[in-house]
């Protein structure tokens, strides 16, 4: 009689030792690994959402510096600050130009 094969079981990790090819297997319940599966994606989220923030943050610091103390940012900071930003487009330039141009007029 054949036996069945578990459905209800994963390999969890294997290794191999032994000099004639021999493996060590760890079988863990199904349930159990898909729990672990939801925790390490979980983590994984988590992980990534903390690097957004801390990227954030970084940008957040080399603005205020590029304002307030230029001559202190280290090269690398400059660098990494230009490779975030982006071109605007024609319209927008032109629009930023002329807020920044005075006008000339009467002044009462």
């Amino acid at each position: 009689m054949s036996e069945t094969p578990r459905t209800d079981a994963v390999i969890r990790s294997a290794s191999h030792y032994g000099e004639q090819g021999e493996y060590w297997f760890e079988v863990v319940n199904a349930d159990h690994a898909r729990k672990l599966e939801t925790e390490l994606i979980a983590s994984l989220a988590a992980l990534s959402a903390a690097e957004q923030r801390a990227e954030g943050m970084q940008a957040r610091i080399d603005e205020l510096m590029l304002e307030y103390c230029p001559d202190e940012m280290t090269p690398e900071q400059i660098e990494e600050w230009g490779k975030h930003q982006k071109p605007v487009s024609e319209e927008t330039a032109a629009r930023i130009n002329a807020a920044l141009t005075p006008t000339t007029g009467d002044s009462k």
